[in-house]
């Protein structure tokens, strides 16, 4: 290999890995932020609590805020517990401030609480402590504690809190890992330029698995650290309330008087206890003998420490000649992998969506360094192909990077503009009619223009509809911008299947279909994970833009690597024309036989309704209204892809296994309808409420993996079903196929114009899709009986 194919190839991967690197930075920076900030804000409001409590008794008793003493004593301990906290103040009802103390003699005037600026601190944490958040311009959090008495509202504890020192805390445990990071990154690149010294051959070796390791050193790197961090804030927050508490026992102890002199102590305890409901245990300890501790029965005993727990130990003043007494709050260590647990499966979908990709392009490379012609198991036909399918990859990564919220997105801009529920799913519809509009002619343009060049174009035309939507981003942006973009990737899906079978030999046709099944879904499962992940943290039109920049990188990577030579024509003998009178006799002999007619509507049209409909359309608007977060919405649309993507793989054993393609259809078409009928239930109000948190995401997760496997099922033996039925035999199974094909298409045009009038009159709750779910479900079991009758109609003739 020469050197500047060395570099060429070496700048390549790297460029890779970097990427993937700054995907997994950018993303684990910015998770740290999201559970990091509230978990520190939610200390200060903690600590607040405890200020809240003495304030609110005082006022229940009937006596005015001005006249509370010790307040500017308890504030300053406060101040000094957290030094995030720039000041705490007392307002009434009519909001005047009675008390204030600020740190370096600071603002206390709290900008309006009402207002609607972020809100930074948890809901579940709103809820109980009933704390909103206001974020100012500068950067600072104000906290708002409400005081009652016997009559209602009687003022608020005031809290203001510098983020950007929260943030400084981030940086500081998130720098090792950096530091880690880099040093790996430099040893990736060493250990790179040393393999490709030894060739072609060796590199493409070490390509993936240098790759694969290089991301398991990010992965451990930032893990650590974020787990490190959250253990920090959680521990904090208990650390906050036992300063706090050691800080009023110490003002009595430091006047002599010992521990067995308080009343009350033990109700204390379970005050600050109840004030965090994460603390497991709160206890008074001397030399290894529980004092004192939420729990009675453990006073008495010897404390054993639990591995499963996180310990904060804070020794309290005590007179001279007295055994020391440590206050001990315990956490267990579960709170902390709850708050890691969404940041581990965002970097699992994002390895996963940076594993198909990384596959894909070091394809691409090995393709770019290798030998023309013949060589050890690939062909120079392959070799093309390997060079053509990144840009096939990146066009759907690049459109299903926006699935997650197009929905969402759709509605908010059509109630913008004052338009009806009529006008939300109609993107949808245009885009696969737009897609479909471009299914005839692509594959003539492909075979007298190229691939190259038909592929740049149809990749312009994505990044063009995106681009268009992140630009102007109103309604009617959207709508262009969707049936653009849906022709695009319809000159993509077809340029890349007609490039497939020019190439390759007829022995090598199921190869070659399944160049555009794989690359579609690859790219589909890339496009959600890492869409849905950065939907979070930037705003819809961003992420926008952002897919249309990795459509026009493809389309440079288009220009650039992939050989500017025209498809040939395909190797197989082409029909001869057809008369018209021949041609309509053909349909008129299809849609004459009921096999085909019950496959074509009853499975492969009602399918695609399914596909459009509900699996994109419905299924993230429903998880979007029922609070689910974007990068949630991505990872169940990439959860659908894959197990849609591995189904469709398996049925080709289990066809080997005497499955025949009826009974898997049928198969296909039960999980499909109970896959809908369950994600309607599971997602309805009420189940919502009994199955809480996690639980209700597995039990959603069940439904959406039983809606992949059923259209997995049905994907490919449908097709092969069709081509089999008694029509196809009469007409020729290329020109079947090319109609079920053309009229299976209007079912994506029809799925979501269908749902969203559904949805609507449902008041958008997701129980209307259980009768669609029975629906499908009944569609079985009728062309279970006419598949049946067809075959006995078979057996007769025959």
């Amino acid at each position: 290999m020469s050197l500047l194919s060395r570099l060429f190839v070496l700048c390549l991967v790297a460029g890779v890995t970097l990427l993937s690197i700054g995907l997994f930075w950018y993303v684990g920076s910015a998770e740290s932020r999201r559970v990091y900030e509230p978990i520190r804000i939610e200390r200060t409001a903690l600590l607040g609590g405890v200020l809240q409590d003495a304030l609110t008794g005082f006022v229940r008793a009937g006596l005015p805020l001005e006249d509370f003493s010790g307040f500017e004593h308890r504030a300053a301990g406060i101040l000094e517990i957290d030094s995030t906290i720039l000041s705490a103040s007392v307002v009434d009802a009519k909001g005047a401030i009675v008390f204030c103390e600020a740190r370096g003699g600071g603002d206390c005037a709290p900008p309006d609480l009402t207002s609607a600026a972020p809100r930074l601190v948890r809901p579940k944490v709103t809820e109980v402590l009933g704390v909103k958040s206001v974020l100012a311009e500068d950067g600072t959090v104000w906290l708002d504690l409400p005081l009652s008495d016997k009559f209602g509202y009687a003022g608020s504890v005031v809290l203001s809190v510098d983020l950007a020192q929260i943030d400084e805390e981030i940086g500081t445990y998130l720098r090792p890992a950096l530091a880690i990071i880099a040093a790996g990154l430099v040893v990736f690149l060493a250990a790179l330029a040393w393999r490709s010294r030894a060739g072609p051959a060796a590199l493409g070796q070490a390509m993936r698995p240098m790759f694969f390791g290089m991301l398991g050193v990010v992965l451990l790197a930032m893990v650590g650290s974020m787990f490190l961090l959250y253990e920090q804030g959680k521990v904090g927050q208990a650390e906050g309330l036992a300063r706090s508490l050691a800080g009023r026992l110490a003002s009595a102890t430091e006047l002599g008087l010992k521990l067995s002199d308080f009343m009350g102590l033990d109700q204390a305890l379970m005050a600050y206890r109840g004030i965090n409901p994460d603390i497991s245990e709160i206890a008074l300890i001397r030399d290894g003998a529980v004092l004192l501790h939420n729990d009675p029965d453990q006073v008495g005993h010897t404390h054993i420490r639990s591995f499963d727990r996180l310990v904060f130990e804070l020794p309290l003043p005590q007179p001279e000649g007295t055994e020391a007494v440590l206050l001990m709050v315990e956490l267990p260590i579960r709170v902390v992998l709850e708050a890691l647990w969404d940041g581990a499966r965002n970097f699992a979908a994002l390895f996963f969506g940076c594993t198909l990709l990384s596959l894909t392009l070091f394809g691409a490379v090995r393709a770019q360094v290798a030998d023309r012609g013949p060589s050890a198991g690939d062909t120079a036909a392959n070799q093309s192909l390997d060079l053509a399918k990144p840009a096939y990859f990146l066009a759907v990564m690049a459109d299903a990077a926006t699935w997650g919220f197009l929905p969402e997105v759709s509605q908010e801009l059509a109630t913008e503009m004052g338009l009806g529920p009529g006008w939300v799913p109609l993107p949808f519809p245009l885009y696969f009619a737009s897609l479909t509009a471009a299914l005839i002619p692509t594959a003539g343009w492909t075979r007298r223009h190229g691939f190259r060049t038909v592929a740049m174009v149809g990749l312009a035309l994505v990044a063009g509809g995106m681009g268009l939507l992140a630009w102007s981003h109103d309604y009617w942006s959207l709508l262009a911008g969707r049936a653009i973009t849906g022709f695009g990737q319809g000159m993509m899906l077809v340029a890349i299947q007609t490039y497939a079978f020019a190439l390759l030999p007829v022995t090598e046709r199921a190869k070659a279909a399944s160049v555009q099944v794989l690359g579609y879904n690859g790219g589909m499962i890339a496009g959600a994970a890492i869409g849905g992940l950065l939907a979070v943290f930037n705003p819809d039109a961003d992420v926008v833009a952002m897919a249309s920049a990795l459509a026009i990188a493809a389309l440079i990577y288009a220009r650039i690597a992939i050989p500017a030579m025209p498809a040939s024509q395909p190797q197989d003998a082409k029909p001869a024309d057809s008369s018209k009178a021949d041609m309509g006799a053909g349909l008129t002999a299809l849609f004459g036989d009921r096999g085909f007619i019950s496959a074509l509507f009853l499975v492969g049209v009602s399918s695609k309704f399914i596909l459009a409909g509900v699996s994109l359309f419905a299924v993230p608007l429903i998880l979007f209204n029922a609070g689910y977060e974007d990068d949630h919405i991505g990872q169940a649309l990439m959860l659908f892809a894959m197990v849609t993507f591995a189904t469709t793989s398996l049925t080709p054993r289990l066809t080997a296994a005497g499955w025949g393609s009826r009974t898997l259809l049928i198969s296909g078409m039960v999980l499909l309808g109970s896959g809908i009928a369950g994600f309607g239930w599971l997602t309805g109000p009420s189940v919502s409420e009994v199955l809480a948190g996690g639980w209700h995401g597995v039990a959603v997760a069940c439904a959406i993996i039983a809606l992949g496997a059923g259209q997995g099922l049905i994907a490919a033996p449908v097709i092969a079903h069709v081509a089999d039925t008694r029509g196809a035999q009469a007409v020729g199974r290329d020109r079947t196929l090319a109609v079920y094909r053309l009229v299976e298409r209007l079912g994506h045009v029809a799925g979501p114009i269908g749902m969203a009038p559904l949805l609507a009159l449902a008041a958008g709750s997701a129980s209307v899709l259980i009768p669609i779910g029975a629906t499908i479900a009944g569609f079985a079991v009728v062309f279970a009986v006419v598949a049946a009758g067809t075959d006995r109609a078979r057996e007769r003739s025959g």
